[in-house]
């Protein structure tokens, strides 16, 4: 843009205007430069990016998104209990132990990353370490309904049937709703040969949380075990229709049509899987099985 000479008054006047755009202009970008550098924004953007992956079973790039939240905000609890808790998802559980370790020592008094990390270690056989994690959360909340579970639970796999048995009750006393604490205590009760009472503790799972994914595959295994097929299929079905599989229920329904014979149905049940993290080797490890019928 020219101006007019400056004895002109208009020439005053343009330049007046260039001066306030020109401030107009350093102002938004230095606005738009201390935004970037706000970690605390910057992070808030990479959790609501890794909680949208999450919700579609995408663990690998929700993992990679909370991450770069931490090195945004290093201090940040949560970012570091939810990308181990998406590390998990995708079968990464050495890794997930690791970050809920570095949670613990960041929050000392939270009972989450312990109870995080006792999960893990559940998963991966070692019940007696799942119960010492238990243990110390409950230190940090005596009341932690997770904390409690995770305790009846590892009991139950190292075969202490009456203290699982108590505290299991305590919890179903109490949260009357929890499908994991129902859970392990029908497992126990399977265990120690009381399987009506098993029956019962998961069809009251699964009536209060008709559309929980554990409630619903727990239950079916129940009636598969004792023969009941017919009502486990619609169960399997049920489970299997979640978009973010925790229990990787398509691959329980694929192999229940599998071993019936119906390999169509097992095939489509394989197609129609989450194209989730942790889902991909297992659902192709079947599909090339059925590739021979």
């Amino acid at each position: 843009m020219s101006c007019p000479p400056a004895r002109d008054r208009r020439g005053a006047r343009c330049r007046n205007v260039l001066s306030v755009r020109s401030t107009v202009f350093v102002c938004l970008a230095a606005l738009v430069a201390s935004c970037g550098r706000d970690p605390e924004a910057s992070a808030g953007r990479y959790m609501a990016h890794g909680d949208e992956y999450m919700a579609v079973g995408r663990y690998d790039a929700a993992a990679i998104d909370y991450r770069s939240a931490i090195k945004s905000m290093p201090n940040r609890l949560e970012a570091y209990l939810k990308l181990a808790e998406a590390q998990q998802l995708a079968g990464k559980g050495i890794e997930a132990y690791e970050t809920f370790t570095r949670a613990s020592d960041l929050a000392p008094r939270d009972a989450r990353p312990p109870v995080g990390a006792g999960r893990v270690l559940l998963a991966g056989g070692r019940p007696g370490e799942a119960e010492t994690r238990a243990r110390a959360a409950l230190e940090r909340d005596p009341s932690n309904v997770d904390a409690r579970v995770l305790l009846g639970t590892s009991l139950v796999r190292q075969s202490r049937w009456s203290p699982a048995e108590s505290v299991l009750s305590d919890v179903v006393a109490s949260v009357p709703q929890s499908v994991p604490a129902r859970v392990a205590l029908a497992d126990l009760l399977i265990a120690t040969e009381r399987d009506a009472a098993a029956g019962a503790e998961l069809q009251a799972a699964l009536a209060a949380n008709p559309d929980d994914e554990l409630a619903n595959r727990a239950l079916a295994a129940w009636y598969l075990s004792a023969g009941r097929t017919a009502d486990a299929e619609p169960l399997l079905v049920a489970a299997a229709a979640h978009t973010t599989q925790r229990y990787q229920s398509s691959l329980a329904l694929a192999d229940y049509y599998t071993a019936a014979g119906r390999i169509d149905d097992a095939r489509r049940a394989l197609d129609a899987a989450p194209k989730q993290s942790g889902m991909a080797k297992p659902v192709k490890a079947r599909q090339e099985a059925l590739s021979v019928y």
